[in-house]
């Protein structure tokens, strides 16, 4: 279990300052907290499959198909441009210095 010596030490790691009072609450709530997990691994596990998901959701996935090409021609994006010619939206020359 955790003494106060402990308790300080761990609040000089964590650079704060603790109270008398909260000293004392906290000792008392980490020795409860270490208690239920000493409950906890004195229970016999080996025969239980470790446990992945709490539910027995599974994903969903659809298979992946292709639906066709998309003609250029018919194309929102070049369809929508202001200039394009044949599968191409013309744009201007970007040009870096």
């Amino acid at each position: 279990m955790i003494n106060e010596q402990e308790i300080d030490h761990l609040a000089k790691l964590a650079r704060i300052t603790i109270s008398d009072t909260l000293r004392a609450r906290l000792l008392g709530d980490l020795n409860s907290i270490l208690k239920y997990i000493d409950q906890l691994s004195a229970i016999n596990t080996d025969k239980v499959e470790p446990l992945l998901q709490v539910n027995e959701i599974q994903n969903e996935t659809r298979p992946d198909t292709t639906e066709g090409r998309i003609k250029s021609k018919d194309s929102l994006l070049v369809g929508q441009s202001p200039h394009h010619e044949d599968k191409y939206t013309k744009v201007r020359a970007i040009k870096v210095r």
